[in-house]
Formats: C-alpha cells, structure tokens, sequence
C-alpha cells in the first residue's frame, strides 16, 4: 500500500515531504525543538494536539508524509516522529512541572519550530 502511494505521488510529480533532522537549543526562557523537512511546510498542516505537565503533541497533515529522523534527546527534551496515516506525529516528552507553554510556528517555510517555555524564571 505504501509503495503504491510513492508511486503515485511520484508519477504526478509530488516529492513526498520528508522530516530529515530534529535539533533542540537551549536559551534563558525556553528550548526550542526545530524540525527541519526537505520542502515547505504549509502552516495550515500544522496541528497542535495535547500539552500536559510530561508531553507535547503535534501534528503535521500532509500525504504521504515520512520521517528520516526517529528524534533527539537534548536540553531535558525528547523528540520522538512517527509517521502515520496521512500526518508525521512529533511528541516530545520531558520533567514533570518543567515547562508552561508550548508555541510553534512554520519558519521559512521547511522548518517546524516549537518553544517549550520554561515554568521557572531565567
């Protein structure tokens, strides 16, 4: 089924969206998590799923969507992509109390990038 899905993006001339890389940086009032893709990422694909006090989901919908990168640990942050049905699942999981907020945006356009805010002051 997959195969047939490849070839068929590929005969139409769709280059199926790929995440080839997660890196994490520290800085005084959050981490930062990007998800670097090998083409442009429509903002409208990204969906913000859960947030509790251990995990952060995200969702990125597209078809035919793969990962070449499993995730990183880094900076107290685990990323772990997964590739489903017609969306890349991106969960990262971390310290209990050891962030309050989660943003994310799409930056120049082939790069996921979501900021964990921190629960303590810098």
């Amino acid at each position: 089924m997959y195969a047939l899905r490849v070839a068929v993006l590929a005969a139409v001339g769709v280059v199926a969206l790929t995440a080839t890389g997660v890196r994490i940086g520290d800085h005084p009032a959050y981490v930062r998590v990007v998800v670097d893709f090998n083409g442009k990422v429509p903002v409208r694909q990204v969906e913000f799923d859960q947030l509790t006090r251990t995990i952060a989901v995200l969702h990125v919908a597209h078809p035919g969507i793969t990962t070449q990168t499993a995730g990183r640990t880094a900076d107290g942050v685990r990323v772990a992509l997964q590739s489903g049905t017609q969306a890349l699942h991106i969960t990262a999981t971390f310290a209990r109390h050891r962030f309050k907020y989660l943003s994310y945006a799409v930056v120049t356009g082939n790069r996921l990038a979501i900021d964990l805010w921190k629960s303590a002051p810098p």
